[in-house]
C-alpha cells in the first residue's frame, strides 16, 4: 500500500494558482458519491512482476560509532 497525495496536492494547487484544472476533474471522476472529495488517497496490491532489489550499501559504510 502506497499513498498518492501528489494528486490531492496538485488539484489544491490548480484552486489555489487558479491554474487549468486537470488534476481536481480527474479525481472526481474516480469516486463514486457526487460532492466527496479524496483526502489521502491510496494504491493498494500486489506487483505483477518481482522487483528487481534496490542497491544497497553495508551498515558500516555509512553508519558512525
Amino acid at each position: 500500500m502506497q499513498p498518492l497525495n501528489q494528486t490531492v496536492e496538485r488539484r489544491d494547487r490548480e484552486i489555489e494558482a487558479g491554474i487549468a484544472a486537470e488534476i481536481g476533474p480527474a479525481l472526481e471522476e474516480l469516486l463514486a458519491e457526487p460532492g466527496w472529495a479524496a483526502v489521502m488517497p491510496f494504491r493498494i496490491g500486489y506487483p505483477k512482476e518481482t522487483p528487481l532489489k534496490s542497491p544497497r550499501r553495508p551498515a558500516e559504510d555509512v553508519v558512525r560509532a
